[in-house]
């Protein structure tokens, strides 16, 4: 049992090494939509919900993706040309900048999950966009104006981190009935 522990992570890591970037980018925008998918559908659901883990799994998925390109940025390219690159990353960053969204209203809704976590995992969230944002940069993985998507991406993530910044689990008032409108415009 002990060896099936420390032996998973090891495979998961190990999958995901050797596809190329254009692969990893639409599968961190299939990961990162599928949690805010999850964020999106609790809204007018659950009260509990752990989203923590939720953005963890992100902010992992996208160290791992970072980790491929550091270690072998001519595997990571492959044959992807730069503007194939720049449209999966634009993907990616889409879906960010609606899982923050989403994170801001669940943080801003009644719920019962602990602020605390949510709000450091969305910490840790924001520095691995940045920093994958970065390095796709810095090796000329993506173009400069792509990138500039990553720091609405990052401010989103702010304003995301802002609403679970709380003591504890109380986001404010509650809203008459457990049904969270989402605001007009911002979708």
């Amino acid at each position: 049992m002990h060896s099936y522990f420390f032996l998973t992570p090891f495979l998961v890591f190990a999958s995901s090494v050797g596809a190329d970037g254009s692969s990893d980018m639409r599968a961190l925008a299939a990961t990162v939509k599928a949690t805010t998918d999850t964020i999106h559908a609790s809204l007018n659901g659950t009260m509990s919900l752990n989203t923590a883990d939720l953005v963890a799994n992100v902010s992992s998925s996208i160290t791992s993706s970072k980790a491929n390109l550091d270690a072998d940025q001519v595997a990571f390219m492959g044959n992807t040309t730069m503007q194939a690159m720049d449209v999966a990353y634009l993907d990616y960053i889409n879906a960010l900048l609606s899982l923050a969204q989403y994170a801001e209203l669940r943080g801003k809704s009644w719920h019962t999950e602990w602020n605390q976590a949510v709000y450091t995992n969305l910490q840790a969230l924001a520095t691995a966009v940045h920093a994958y944002g970065t390095s796709l940069t810095q090796k000329d993985a993506v173009t400069r104006n792509a990138t500039i998507r990553t720091i609405t991406a990052g401010s989103a993530l702010v304003h995301a981190e802002s609403a679970w910044s709380r003591n504890l689990n109380y986001p404010g008032k509650r809203r008459r009935g457990w049904v969270v409108r989402e605001e007009r415009g911002r979708l």
